[in-house]
This record gives C-alpha cells, sequence and structure tokens, in this order.
C-alpha cells in the first residue's frame, strides 16, 4: 500500500476562508526580536494538519495500550521528523511549536479556556443558548450517561461538532501552515472589531468567527487537537525531552539557556551540526531555565553526604570562607521564582515557566512597581546584569513578608506609601555581569560561594525593595535540624541546602541544592480529621466521577449546628478509597444551584469556594489531613485554610460530632508548635517507630489487644489481599488472630502454612509468589470460624486454584459441607456455587474493574497524563462480557449512581436524561419556556452569558450605547465597594479589623481611579439605573451575597474583583468577566 503524501492538496479557487484571514502576518508580529532565520532553510509546503493529529492519535494509543508491545513512541517520532526533512525541508519548528503548545512562550496568549471556548463554539455552531448541546459544552465536566467524554472538553466538543459537521473526508485540506495562521489570528485576535457592516464585534464572536471557519473545512477528530493545542496540553504523554531528543542530541540543552523553540530549531536544523559553548551560557536578555532543588532524602545523614561530595574529607581545601564540611542553609521563600536582566538601562523580569512579568516590574527607571526604586541599589559601573531570585511581597506594618497570593495585587501598583505593601526582589544568585568598560562574563561555571561573594558586592540590600537572601553556614545534622524547627516556629516555608562548591546548572534539579519543606515530611506539619461536606467533579484522566472534596469545620451561628467549608483536598486517595466513597455514598450526593439560595442546605456556609455537590454531615465521612500549615482563606467560610493538603486516609472510625470542628483549629492556628525533628525527618514520637522490616509481620493497631477465642488457625501465615468492600479486610484480620492466626503484608513464602485471601484474583500475580500460590474468598474465613473448623479446599472458596489443588478430591465435591440449617443452605448454594462474582455482590464493583484502575488513580500511583479519558468513562457505562444475560453494571441506569435531581437548571437535567439528543434539540427549539421550567430557565439567563448578547456597556436602564475600543471602560457604570460607599448605600458593615479594611479601601481606590482614567464612569449610588459592574475586594467578602441582591433588578450585574480593572488594562481590552468572579 503506498504511503500517503504530505503535499498540501490545492485549495479551490473559490475557497471563501481566504477573505477572513485578517492575521496575515501575525506570525512576524510574533516575533519581536533580533533572530533572523538562516538562508537555505526553507520548507515546501507543509502537510495537513490531519496527518499531524494522526501522530498524536498513534502516541495516545501506545499510552494507552502501554502493557501491550508497541513501538517507543520516541522511535515514531524520529521517523517522523526524518520524513519532514526529506519532504517538506530542514525547518521543523512549524510542527515542534504545535506539539510543544505550552512552551511557545512567542504567540502570545489566547485568552480561551475551557469556558470560553464553549461560549465561542455555540456562537460558532449557530447553537441556541439554552439548548441540551449547548449545555453539555458549558457543563463539560458534569458526567451523563449519554456522554462518554465527559471531563475532557476537547473530546466533548468534538463529539458535538461531529453531530454537525459536514466534512466527510478522513484528513481535510488545511495544512500545518495554515493552523500556526490560525492560532496567531486567534493570539492577536481584539474585541470590538467592525464586521461587514460596520458593526461593532466583541472578542467573543471574533473568537467564535474564526472558529466557524475551521468547523467549515476540519474534521470533528482535527477539531479536537486544534482544541487541545489552544488549551496548551495535548494529552499524549510525551514530554519535551522526548521530541528535544529526537529534534537534535543538543535541543534540550539549548532549550534551557533561552526557552525559545523558534531559536532552538532555527539553530539546530542541521542534525550533524555542533554548537559552540557559548550557545549552552546564560545571556542578558534572553530568558533561561533555571536551576531547581533536589526534593529532600528522607534522611538528614544522606543530606550531609550529598554536601561533602568532591569535598577531599576533614582535611580537604575550604571553599571560600566555607572549611572541608560546611555548607550553605537559605531559607525556602514563599514567592514567585523570577530572573531579572539589565541590559545598560532596559531590564526584563521572567518567571521560572517563562512569563514575562516585566510590564508588571518595569522595564526602564521610569516605570513599573519595583525597576524604579532599584536604581540606587546596583553599582554604577555595572552595563548587563542578570539576577536569579524570588519575588515576594513585603508589608511595612506588619514587617513581614505576605503570601504568595497577593503578589499580583500589589505589583499592579507604580507608587507606595510609606504603609502600604510593595514587591520585594529577594535575590540569591548572580549569573551573569559586565562591567561598562570590560567583558561580559558568564558565572554558571563558577562555584556557588564564589557568586554569593560577588553577588553582595553588585547589589546593596534595601529592605522590602531588593534585598540579598539570608543564609547561614551548617556542617551537621543538628544544624540543619535547629534551622528547620526555628523556621517551622516562624511558619516558615522550609530549607534549601546547597553545597558551596556547586554549580549552575542550567533546567537541572541536583543533588548539590536540596530543599527540605515540611509537607514532604512524615508527621511535620498540621494534621486534621476534617468532615467531607461537598464534592467537585473530577476531569481529564479523573473524569466520570468525584474527584476532589470540600472540608467543612463545625460551628454554631445563632444556636444553629453549621458546617464553614474550610479546604478543598484533590490528592493522597488511592483507587481502593475512591471505590469505596463511590460505592457507600453514590446516593447521597445533593446538587444544588448556587444562584438559587433555597437549593443550598441551611447548614452549609461559604464566601466563594462552591463545590459542585454537597453532602449531609450525617451521610458523609471523615478525612485525616495532613498539611503544610494553616493559613488565611478570604474564599472559605472558615475564614482560612490549609496549604498542601494531603489526605493520609479515610476515618471509617469517625463521624461528623467527632471531626475537628472550627473552634479546634483556630487554636492550631493560634500559636506555633514546638517540634522536634529526628535524622530521619519526622517528628519524635514517644512510641517507638515500627522499622519497615517489622511493619511487615505487625498486628496493626486495631487488632492489637484482641481476646484469643479459639486456636483454629494456629499455625497459618495469612496474607489478606484486596476485599470487597474495603472494610473487611480489617474485621478478617482481627478474626484470624482472635483464632490463633497470624498476618502479615506479602505473600508468605513457600514451604509455609499460609493461605492468601482475596475476592478476586486480579492483582495477586503482580506479587512476588502470586502464580503459585492458591486465593482463598473471605467466605473461606468466616465460613471456617461458624463451622470451628478448616474447611477443605473447596472449589466454591477459591478464587484461584494452583494445578496441584485443583486436582484434590476436595476440591472438586463442592457439595461435601452439609450446613446444619437447610434454609441457610438453600439461600447459600446458589450463591456460593462458584466464587461470588462482584456483579452479585454489588453491581458498581464490575464497572469499577474496568473503570477504576485507570481512572481512579492518585497522585501516590504513576500516571500517565494522556490515558483515553473518553475510552475509560465509557467502560464505566457499561460491563464488558462474553457471556449471555450478564447483569449490567448499573441496574436502573447510570444516572441513579449519580443522581442529579431538581437543584440544576431544568436544561441540565434535560442533557443527563438525552435519550435522543436530535429529537430533545428539535423539541427545544419549538418549546417555550414552562416545558423546560420557568425558573431553571431564568436561573439560566442569568448566568454569565445573560450579558453576552448585548452590547457591551449596556446599562440596567437608558439607551444602549455600544463599546468603543478608544476608549477602554466607555460607557461602562461601575459601583466600588469602598467602606464609605457601603454606609452610603446602607450596606451591612464589615466585621474586618480596620487594619484590613483600610487596605481593602486603598486597593478598590487604585482599581477606581484607573477604571476612570480610562474612560469608565463611577458612580457611589448602587441603585444607579445605568450600572453594569459591581468591583469588590477579596479582603472584603461579607458583602458579596447582599450586593446581588440588591442590583438583581432588573437585571443582574456583573461582579468582579479589582483585578479585573487591572487586567484590561493589562490586555488594552476588556477580558472575561467570568475569570475574575469573587
Amino acid at each position: 500500500m503506498p504511503k500517503p503524501s504530505w503535499k498540501s492538496r490545492r485549495r479551490e479557487a473559490d475557497d471563501d476562508d481566504d477573505d477572513d484571514s485578517n492575521g496575515a502576518g501575525a506570525l512576524a508580529d510574533a516575533q519581536p526580536d533580533e533572530l533572523i532565520k538562516p538562508a537555505g532553510i526553507e520548507n515546501g509546503p507543509t502537510p495537513p494538519f490531519g496527518t499531524l493529529c494522526g501522530l498524536f492519535e498513534q502516541f495516545e494509543s501506545i499510552t494507552r495500550n502501554k502493557h501491550k508491545k508497541n513501538e517507543k513512541k520516541g522511535e515514531v517520532l524520529a521517523r517522523f521528523f526524518e520524513r519532514w526533512r526529506s519532504e517538506v525541508g530542514p525547518d521543523l519548528y512549524p510542527v515542534i511549536r504545535l506539539m510543544l503548545p505550552e512552551r511557545d512562550t512567542r504567540r502570545r496568549t489566547y485568552n480561551l479556556k475551557e469556558q470560553k471556548l464553549a461560549k465561542a463554539l455555540i456562537a460558532a455552531l449557530d447553537i441556541p443558548p439554552n439548548n441540551s448541546t449547548a449545555l453539555k459544552l458549558l457543563n463539560w465536566k458534569v458526567p451523563t450517561a449519554k456522554d462518554p467524554g465527559a471531563g475532557e472538553f476537547a473530546s466533548v466538543a468534538m463529539e458535538v461538532i461531529k453531530s454537525r459537521s459536514l466534512v466527510i473526508r478522513r484528513v481535510s485540506d488545511t495544512s500545518i501552515d495554515s493552523i500556526n495562521e490560525i492560532l496567531d489570528q486567534l493570539a492577536h485576535t481584539k474585541g470590538a472589531q467592525p464586521d461587514e457592516q460596520g458593526r461593532i464585534r466583541s472578542l467573543q464572536a471574533e473568537h467564535a468567527r474564526i472558529l466557524k471557519a475551521c468547523v467549515q473545512k476540519m474534521t470533528p477528530s482535527e477539531m479536537k487537537w486544534l482544541i487541545r493545542i489552544i488549551l496548551r496540553d495535548l494529552k499524549i504523554g510525551m514530554g519535551e525531552k522526548t521530541i528535544f531528543d529526537r529534534l537534535h542530541r543538543d535541543a534540550a540543552r539549548m532549550f534551557n539557556t533561552c526557552s525559545d523553540i523558534m531559536r532552538v530549531c532555527w539553530t539546530l536544523y542541521d542534525p550533524n551540526y555542533s554548537p559552540q559553548n557559548e550557545d549552552f551560557t546564560v545571556v542578558p536578555g534572553r530568558v533561561f531555565r533555571p536551576m531547581l532543588c533536589y526534593r529532600t532524602q528522607r534522611n538528614l545523614h544522606d543530606v550531609i553526604k550529598s554536601m561533602r561530595v568532591g569535598r577531599g574529607g576533614t582535611n580537604g581545601p575550604p571553599a571560600g570562607e566555607y572549611g572541608p564540611q560546611e555548607f550553605l542553609i537559605e531559607e525556602k521563600l514563599d514567592g514567585e521564582r523570577i530572573q531579572m536582566h539589565k541590559q545598560g538601562g532596559t531590564f526584563l523580569y521572567s518567571s521560572r515557566k517563562n512569563k514575562d512579568y516585566t510590564y508588571l516590574y518595569g522595564n526602564n527607571k521610569d516605570s513599573g512597581s519595583l525597576t524604579p526604586y532599584i536604581q540606587d541599589c546596583l553599582r554604577d559601573d555595572i552595563e548587563d546584569l542578570v539576577l536569579d531570585g524570588e519575588m515576594l511581597v513585603w508589608d511595612p506594618v506588619l514587617g513581614k513578608y505576605m503570601p504568595f497570593g497577593n503578589l499580583k495585587t500589589f505589583a499592579l501598583a507604580k507608587t507606595f506609601g510609606s504603609s502600604d505593601p510593595r514587591p520585594c526582589f529577594k535575590v540569591f544568585d548572580v549569573l551573569y555581569v559586565k562591567g561598562k568598560n570590560g567583558e561580559g562574563q558568564a558565572l554558571i561555571g563558577k562555584s556557588l560561594w564564589q557568586r554569593k561573594k560577588l553577588l553582595s558586592q553588585l547589589v546593596r540590600h534595601k529592605q522590602g525593595v531588593i534585598e540579598i537572601a539570608d543564609c547561614t553556614k551548617g556542617s551537621t545534622t543538628d544544624d540543619i535540624r535547629r534551622t528547620l524547627e526555628r523556621i517551622m516556629d516562624e511558619r516558615g516555608e522550609g530549607l534549601v541546602i546547597k553545597h558551596p562548591l556547586s554549580l549552575y546548572q542550567l533546567g537541572g534539579r541536583e543533588h548539590s541544592w536540596i530543599k527540605i519543606k515540611p509537607e514532604y515530611m512524615d508527621q511535620m506539619g498540621e494534621r486534621i480529621d476534617g468532615l467531607v461536606v461537598g464534592g467537585y467533579w473530577g476531569q481529564g484522566h479523573r473524569s466520570g466521577f468525584l474527584a476532589s472534596y470540600l472540608i467543612g469545620l463545625r460551628d454554631e451561628v445563632s444556636g444553629k449546628v453549621v458546617y464553614k467549608s474550610f479546604a478543598k483536598i484533590g490528592s493522597g486517595l488511592n483507587r481502593s478509597d475512591y471505590a469505596w466513597i463511590i460505592e457507600q455514598k453514590r446516593d447521597k450526593w445533593i446538587e444544588f444551584d448556587r444562584k438559587r439560595p433555597e437549593t443550598v442546605p441551611s447548614w452549609f456556609k461559604t464566601v466563594n469556594e462552591w463545590p459542585d455537590v454537597l453532602i449531609a454531615p450525617e451521610d458523609s465521612f471523615v478525612i485525616e489531613i495532613k498539611a503544610s500549615e494553616i493559613v488565611g482563606g478570604v474564599d472559605y467560610g472558615a475564614g482560612m485554610t490549609l496549604r498542601f493538603p494531603r489526605a493520609l486516609k479515610i476515618r471509617e472510625d469517625k463521624d461528623a460530632e467527632s471531626a475537628a470542628d472550627l473552634t479546634t483549629v483556630q487554636h492550631y492556628r493560634s500559636g506555633p508548635q514546638k517540634r522536634s525533628i529526628g535524622d530521619d525527618m519526622s517528628v519524635k514520637k514517644k512510641a517507638t517507630r515500627l522499622s519497615r522490616s517489622d511493619k511487615a509481620t505487625a498486628i496493626s493497631t486495631a487488632v492489637d489487644q484482641v481476646e484469643s477465642r479459639s486456636d483454629l488457625f494456629q499455625g497459618i501465615t495469612f496474607f489478606v489481599f484486596a476485599t470487597k468492600p474495603v472494610s473487611l479486610k480489617d474485621e478478617l484480620q482481627k478474626q484470624i488472630v482472635e483464632h490463633g492466626g497470624t498476618y502479615i503484608q506479602k505473600i508468605p513464602n513457600e514451604g509455609t502454612d499460609r493461605i492468601v485471601i482475596a475476592s478476586e484474583y486480579k492483582g495477586i500475580t503482580s506479587r512476588t509468589g502470586g502464580k503459585t500460590v492458591d486465593v482463598y474468598h473471605p467466605d473461606w474465613v468466616l465460613d471456617s470460624i461458624k463451622q470451628g473448623r478448616r474447611i477443605p479446599p473447596r472449589k466454591r472458596y477459591l478464587v484461584h486454584a494452583t494445578d496441584a489443588t485443583a486436582e484434590l478430591s476436595d476440591y472438586a465435591n463442592s457439595d461435601a459441607d452439609i450446613k446444619e440449617d437447610d434454609d441457610e443452605k438453600a439461600n447459600n448454594d446458589g450463591y456460593m456455587a462458584t466464587p461470588p462474582s462482584p456483579v452479585q455482590r454489588r453491581p458498581f464493583e464490575t464497572a469499577y474493574r474496568n473503570f477504576g484502575e485507570a481512572a481512579l488513580d492518585s497522585e501516590d500511583e504513576p500516571q500517565t497524563q494522556s490515558d483515553d479519558d473518553a475510552d475509560r468513562v465509557a467502560q464505566l457505562h457499561r460491563v464488558d462480557s462474553d457471556d449471555e444475560g450478564e447483569k449490567p453494571a448499573f441496574p436502573g441506569g447510570f444516572e441513579s449512581y449519580f443522581p442529579r435531581r431538581g437543584a440544576m437548571p431544568a436544561e441540565v437535567n434535560a442533557v443527563n436524561h438525552d435519550v435522543s439528543r436530535l429529537e430533545l434539540e428539535s423539541a427545544l427549539s419549538h418549546a417555550g419556556t414552562d416545558d423546560l421550567g420557568a425558573a431553571g430557565v431564568d436561573d439560566l439567563k442569568l448566568e454569565s452569558n445573560a450579558l453576552d448578547d448585548a452590547q457591551v456597556g449596556v446599562g440596567a436602564g437608558g439607551s444602549q450605547t455600544a463599546h468603543d475600543p478608544a476608549f477602554l471602560f466607555r460607557p461602562l457604570v461601575a459601583y466600588f465597594d469602598t467602606r464609605e460607599g457601603a454606609q452610603t448605600n446602607g450596606l451591612t458593615a464589615s466585621s474586618k479589623p480596620d487594619r484590613i479594611q483600610a487596605r481593602a479601601d486603598s486597593e478598590l481606590g487604585k482599581a477606581r481611579t484607573a477604571f476612570t482614567s480610562e474612560h469608565g464612569i463611577a458612580t457611589s449610588d448602587l441603585s444607579d439605573p445605568k450600572l453594569t459592574h459591581i468591583v469588590v475586594s477579596k479582603l472584603i467578602p461579607e458583602r458579596y451575597v447582599e450586593l446581588v441582591r440588591r442590583t438583581s433588578e432588573p437585571r443582574y450585574r456583573r461582579l468582579v474583583t479589582t483585578e479585573w480593572v487591572h487586567s484590561c488594562i493589562e490586555e488594552e481590552d476588556l477580558v472575561d468577566e467570568d475569570d475574575f468572579k469573587p
């Protein structure tokens, strides 16, 4: 069969799409630097985009079937590059940037996330806003019976596009170059563009116009991959290292020095070219990938060993002022990693992920919130300089650094009073220096102690503006321990231990820099037994079930018990935990609509953190949580939350009454607790800790003090594997010990009296000795105890029998055991004739066998980020079987196990019961709103798309006025929720301290000034009929609900935070308010 040609198909002469290419020249605009394309590397026509999509599909298939013998992705990719070079040309930049969309820094942000894309696609496909298909796109994370792609937006969008697409080709004419042009159009799209009739188009309308042209000429599968590129997440399970290694042997190394795909592709277009050393060093103005810290070993002695590598022992030579055994100890800072480049009088600031923040901090001495204030802190004779450090927020009133989340808010300011929080650049390394009359020198090849010494000579410390990171000397584990205890008492981030001779490895994560953070260590930080009060639908590889949970704290308000939102937990649970939750709580979850207060239970209190579903306290469960610390949380009803929370286990022994309450957690937070850190970096406990070898044979605490009842299992060693339900395992272990047996946490060695217990054979074979052992069902233990004898190895009790056991006469004679009770025999014989089927016992378990192994992965276990989400969720909806008449996995329908009744808008429920999509859509197009439920429709119209059909700037009264792009906020009318404004309008006064209210007023005042300077109208009258926006501070959340209620007639106004104003100015356009809801 001949290979398909990569040559681009000729476009038809009457192709109307050419008229829509208003992004012509956009690619050139996205390359605003001195880089010039080398002569002689021009490409011919690029292949169809469908060819690249086929490659992505192949990668996805290899990832999904990783247990099979598939070709390695790297080999497939190498052949693709080789063919590209031979048939297209030497320049691989057009295709590499599509393979690594998250690294393509030369293309502006699209300002398109899932919700915005959903709205743009609804408009592009001409779908009525209240149609069930439109709601399917908007509620893409919510699983439904007919939606196998729920949880992955691109897959959901592909299904919607497929039902409307007129493209019947397997591969469309759209080339890879055309895709890059389309993406450049999206990146350079601005709102308020006039259409053919001179009418002003919104940003969403511009996006819809571009996407509509794509849908008309591209296949649904190609649209799926285009959407993933727009979202900058391909989900193909292949990282940049694999791609760069196949591009050129030095590509990954060069990318670390410049973070620029174009530069890498154009410099290394020849696979045989060997670049010079100067191509792999730091250059001012060229953003590099910083050196990262190695995650801590679990023993302080191992850290010490790493610090003494290459030191020559106690008699070795010193490293500057550091002795042969000494190393550096720095505090781990709670900020954002920033590199600062100075070239003459021009400055550049970039983050670890190559996001340019120069617009915030200033590119010269007259602009930004930092550059003007550090001019006197840098030596006058320095021309060029590159510094590495952490950007923090300094509060001069409190005399300390503020939490990281406040950084952008205060970085937007240009001037600061004596008491105003401000950005502070904490420098810990210098990587390049050039004097005004000297030559530039990169310092990454110099030892750390030399760079530190030079740094102190180049930068003058200025508190709260630019500071040199403090570091101390250490030589023993005691030095580390003492410093760590002090940092923990001060609620610090942790420590970084550095080797004084370490070189700066661009993009590296080396043992010469080791970070020690509380959340990495057993028993350190806070531990809380938290009650789950809500859940969040998962997405991606966690689609189709509740993957994260909201913790609530019990409190009393006006004599009534309420639960206040406290923290969101999304990591730490394993597959069996999720299976237990789904099985035990499947019919307990409560749907609600946050915009309809009557659907929200009175016991639940929150500010801005809303889960997708709730669960009543009496029906819920408790999770033991570990976190590094308790911090403020303005979005939570408790007013605080957890930093780096992680679930340890489900506490089945606890209920709502025994879970942590608000008063207890406030006490935890009220002051530091002195901890003693051991060499193994866990808190020293009074009880002796078990070693790893001890744990293998030790009886768990649940069965430590059991009463001996018999010697039935004397001399037998058990291994209890997975049981259904999970809680049965603890009960079995307890009864085994009560009747004289012992158990260990692995399959006992061959030659001992051993018995392995499991509800099913799956998973046993992967364990040592698992292929040569009999596996008994848990009922064997229970029935043996009941009968007072060890039942022979009957077939009915064996989940798996070895060949030797299967030949025994006892194995074949399954009816040899006659029960004393005939009725019990009649009831049980049919059930026990063969090992009980999970479907017979619990319908969920069969589906979980197919679904849970891939979809219920926790962060504890290896994951592949691009597992096929649609296939996995489809497996959850059915049980594949070759046997006729096998019971369905979900009797009564999938929806009965994930009920969504009543509280959601009727249109969403229509999606859940959409038996025939086309028939329902047809009915919706002719039916009145009464058929759908008037309340639900009214609420839906008050969603974010309620104002999308109107001209921007339309108020609740008066004439409609179009948005003028030359005047950013004209004619928007905004109310700023200051303390004075609240008093004037009779709103509830805030209970926050005066200091917090003053800070909020300052923040609102700056936003108001910025708003009016761009021709917006600020009003102090909340009842102004032309009011369009309500601007609030995150620091004062108490009035949010009251503000919405007061301004709900005749239509809802937009409620946004102050960041919306600054972001509009930053983007020079009105950005989507949905992204700035408080």
